[in-house]
């Protein structure tokens, strides 16, 4: 940090990410050099054979090119590890050392060259085969390993070239205190977005999400002068710095608001958990057979292929015109998937969908018995499509009568679609025709849950009694008021650090903020703090932590001139960036404000929160270090939008959000206080 400027090019690499590569690229070399010679030196004798003044050349400026290479990387290794993520200037020497290895690299491409012409032109034609069988395989491997390593740094090259040009002028203006954004940095944010989501393929959508995404993403890192590897330093840093405030008990420092505070409801917590584990195998059969392959990776596939055995589904039944189904796959393995977890019959199961587009996600509608209820079950993310409705994150104003709700745009429009489909199809009037004393609950994991929490506010007032069981629903969902107006029928299921339910614009920024101010705290070089974040994701932290800055916090003045800025601006704090527009929900997908109006109609600012009332799902004891045996013991507790203010970093953030590992929580805590639902729906107690 700052990105690298070489050839008049920013770079998507700091001047200290050349440690880990340099030391990989240093001992190969080594070991090819004394490869390399040792084959020379022992048969020199035996290099007499056609083109051997050609031959020669190459072995003899093979181990030359070799030798000087090794010297550079080894400088640049050296270089590259001085200093701090911020202080860059110990290695303002580094783009020379850069510019002569590149010099390096086009002498090595010459003698590849010759080599190559000396190993598919010259032996060719040599019908007496003189030269040594060893001597012409050492030649063909230096030859095929050298144009492998070209390749190779050609792709790094082409991954880490920014396109944009250095503009001299640019960072001026921005160091001005110019806030707005290049429209040429929010259409390479819209090109990156289109390269990373290749296979999500194009619809009357696409093109709105790209544009949309972009726009949320070129405001966020905007004035931002930082490296992809600077973003996993800072994370890494703010894991070691939450775990000393845990450890000294105190609260992280938040700007944000604190959200709206619901009551405690006067029903025990643990009361909820059959009924949430119950609908939480709904929510995670939703993803059907790849989910429970991940979950069943011993006999998933035994199982599924019993469902074919036992004549529950029968392969290629897409050939049969089953017009219950759409876009499943030809053996309708989705399906069986289903079934499967839910314990559903064929007849059971009123309409499924497996479509899936832009703000158009999986669903099905079934008839459960055992509590008597038509259950309409969301699928989650799992697809690049799903992962553009997530990141729409603008904010759009919802058309429900007596309440102004303002919910996240993309997953609101992935219930609208559901509703439309819903109301088009007349499903749930078919399901309640077959079951007209059932209740209607929605139940969906991670984006499911945020589009089920949605769809259950635009159903509410039509089928009363209505009930929303949303499990690590999306953080940054509904206003404070939405919030409010689900807490009769949305109950929200989440456990432990997972990322999802904290995640939000308003958290993000958050956490940007405490990563940009840890990382200025801090002296270590960022070789040693990724290779410290590594070995505590393995082993866990240690008794006695780092302190993230070795010095404290007055470094930071003792030489101002030698610190390069983190953010693009010298002058005042940039005030934080609008990230959402406020659109009404009969808008079209292009019309509305503008993607940085994050204002209400009475000009306050929206912050998004997770909906309903919520269960929280935690471990009883939290060790400092956990064995590959260690068997966590849970409880749950009811919790609201303030205990969710914060990002989390840790390895849990990810693995808490993955379905099978609630269901295993909610499981055992099923098991110590009940045995199953009586016929009113509550747990029988032990």
């Amino acid at each position: 940090m700052p990105a690298l400027v070489l050839f008049k090019r920013r770079w998507r690499i700091g001047s200290d990410d050349f440690v880990f590569p340099g030391i990989w690229s240093f001992g190969f070399r080594i070991i090819w050099l004394i490869a390399v010679f040792v084959v020379y030196s022992s048969r020199v004798s035996l290099l007499d054979c056609l083109g051997m003044d050609l031959l020669q050349t190459y072995l003899i400026g093979l181990i030359t090119i070799l030798i000087i290479t090794i010297l550079v990387e080894f400088i640049i290794v050296y270089v590259s590890a001085q200093g701090s993520i911020l202080n860059s200037t110990p290695r303002r020497h580094l783009p020379l050392f850069l510019y002569l290895r590149v010099f390096v690299f086009l002498v090595e491409i010459v003698f590849s060259i010759v080599g190559a012409i000396w190993t598919f032109r010259e032996w060719e034609f040599d019908k007496s085969r003189s030269c040594d069988r060893g001597v012409v395989h050492l030649v063909q491997a230096a030859v095929i390993t050298s144009w492998l390593v070209f390749i190779a740094v050609i792709i790094a090259v082409l991954v880490l070239l920014n396109p944009w040009h250095h503009d001299e002028e640019e960072e001026r203006r921005d160091h001005e205190g110019e806030h707005t954004v290049d429209p040429n940095i929010q259409l390479q944010w819209e090109q990156r977005c289109k390269m990373l989501c290749c296979c999500a393929g194009k619809d009357a959508n696409s093109q709105v999400a790209y544009a949309e995404v972009a726009a949320i993403l070129s405001k966020f890192f905007h004035g931002l002068d930082i490296v992809p590897s600077d973003i996993v330093a800072g994370l890494i840093l703010m894991q070691l710095e939450q775990e000393r405030l845990m450890r000294e008990g105190e609260q992280p420092r938040l700007t944000r608001p604190s959200g709206p505070c619901l009551p405690a409801p006067s029903r025990p917590a643990l009361e909820e958990v059959p009924l949430a584990l119950h609908y939480l195998r709904f929510a995670s059969s939703a993803y059907g057979w790849k989910m429970f392959l991940y979950s069943n990776l011993c006999c998933g596939t035994c199982k599924l292929c019993g469902h074919y055995r036992n004549g529950q589904t029968m392969c290629c039944e897409c050939f049969r015109g089953d017009h219950g189904t759409e876009s499943d796959n030809c053996c309708n393995c989705n399906t069986a998937a289903i079934k499967h977890v839910t314990r559903l019959d064929k007849e059971d199961i009123v309409y499924i969908s497996f479509h899936n587009r832009i703000y158009e996600i999986p669903f099905f509608v079934a008839l459960d018995h055992q509590t008597q209820s038509v259950v309409v079950t969301i699928r989650g993310s799992l697809s690049f499509r799903d992962a553009l409705t997530d990141a729409t994150a603008e904010s759009m104003k919802l058309d429900v009568e007596g309440a102004e709700i303002y919910a996240h745009k993309g997953i609101a429009r992935t219930a609208m679609y559901i509703r439309d489909k819903l109301e088009k199809e007349h499903i749930l009037e078919k399901a309640f025709e077959r079951a007209p004393d059932y209740k209607l609950v929605i139940a969906g994991h991670s984006l499911g849950a945020g589009a089920g929490s949605i769809l259950a506010i635009l159903l509410c007032n039509t089928w009363p009694g209505l009930k929303c069981y949303a499990f690590a629903p999306p953080g940054g969902l509904l206003s404070a008021e939405g919030v409010i107006y689900t807490a009769d029928f949305v109950v929200s299921v989440l456990l432990g650090e997972d990322l999802v339910p904290r995640l939000a614009l308003g958290t993000l920024e958050e956490l940007k903020t405490s990563m940009i101010n840890i990382v200025k705290r801090t002296d270590r070089p960022k070789y040693q703090t990724l290779l410290g974040g590594c070995w505590w994701t393995l082993c866990g932290f240690p008794e006695t932590l780092p302190h993230t800055s070795d010095s404290g916090d007055d470094h930071l003045t003792e030489d101002p001139e030698s610190r390069q800025p983190l953010i693009n601006s010298q002058s005042a704090p940039k005030p934080r960036p609008n990230y959402t527009g406020a659109t009404a929900s009969g808008e079209g997908s292009n019309g509305g404000t503008a993607a940085g109006d994050q204002l209400d109609v009475a000009g306050n600012r929206i912050e998004l929160y997770p909906p309903g009332r919520i269960l929280w799902v935690t471990e009883d004891s939290r060790p400092s270090r956990r064995s590959l045996c260690y068997q966590p013991s849970y409880k749950i507790k009811w919790a609201t939008c303030q205990d969710f203010q914060h990002i989390i970093v840790s390895p849990a953030m990810v693995a808490d959000h993955i379905p099978h590992k609630l269901i295993r929580a909610l499981e055992e805590m099923d098991e110590t206080c009940c045995v199953g639902l009586d016929s009113n729906d509550h747990p029988k107690q032990l």
